[in-house]
């Protein structure tokens, strides 16, 4: 009879055995789980004037050794843009980019996030010194004819800031480190039509369907890239 009233409540009770093992396995410690302060800067020289603009952004980093993915790294990030004025009431702005891959890199921690492994965070934690990033790892930069009006985006070349602004004008680099700083506030001043918690498209697409191909930098930008307050 004691059996009879034993395997009916096992079973009952097995599932949330189970959930709460596996819960239980959940909370990420210390060397699973990191999170970065990091500063972009972007380097500019413009009238034979050296210019510098940046932004700290918020990057947070879990080890998921076992995702089905084949990542060892999942990111989450928060921050803004880099704001670079460059003088002649112009600005170039370095959309929003993880960074990780650059960090793992320039600190010499791993090759990549797919090769994250259980020091990975300790050496993060110590490492320090401001680092370059490669130039075919730049961010899409955007600048506008009218910042009043979100649909005059356009593209810079990194490679040609002369074309996008005046003879002479040059980006010369763009860095990382890793800092005790908060993170920036300061591109939605800057910027009044921003709605981050939209992400919209900065020129809105017709039925909102265009092949990737016959669309402009403006309907390939959102909102997003210049800013999200929260980790996505």
């Amino acid at each position: 009879m004691k059996l009879t009233r034993f395997w009916p409540a096992l079973i009952y009770a097995l599932p949330a055995f189970i959930a709460a093992i596996m819960l239980s396995g959940c909370a990420p410690s210390a060397s699973e789980a990191i999170t970065l302060h990091v500063k972009v800067t972007a380097h500019a020289v413009a009238d034979g004037v050296p210019r510098e603009g940046s932004s700290v952004l918020e990057i947070k980093l879990r080890r998921t050794p076992n995702s089905l993915s084949g990542m060892a790294a999942r990111m989450k990030l928060r921050g803004e843009a880099v704001i670079l004025d460059m003088g002649r009431g112009r600005t170039a702005y370095f959309l929003l980019k993880d960074y990780v891959h650059d960090i793992l890199n320039g600190y010499d921690v791993a090759p990549s996030a797919g090769s994250v492994g259980e020091t990975s965070f300790d050496k993060l934690r110590a490492a320090s010194g401001v680092i370059d990033v490669p130039r075919k790892q730049y961010p899409k930069i955007a600048a506008f004819k009218d910042e009043t009006d979100p649909t005059t985006v356009y593209e810079v070349n990194p490679d040609d800031f002369a074309a996008a602004f005046w003879p002479g004008v040059e980006l010369t680099g763009l860095t990382l480190e890793l800092v005790d700083e908060p993170v920036t506030e300061k591109i939605a001043a800057r910027l009044s039509w921003l709605e981050p918690t939209r992400g919209g498209r900065l020129v809105p697409i017709e039925g909102n369907r265009v092949a990737t191909k016959d669309a402009s930098f403006g309907q390939l930008t959102k909102q997003s890239d210049f800013v999200t307050l929260r980790l996505e």
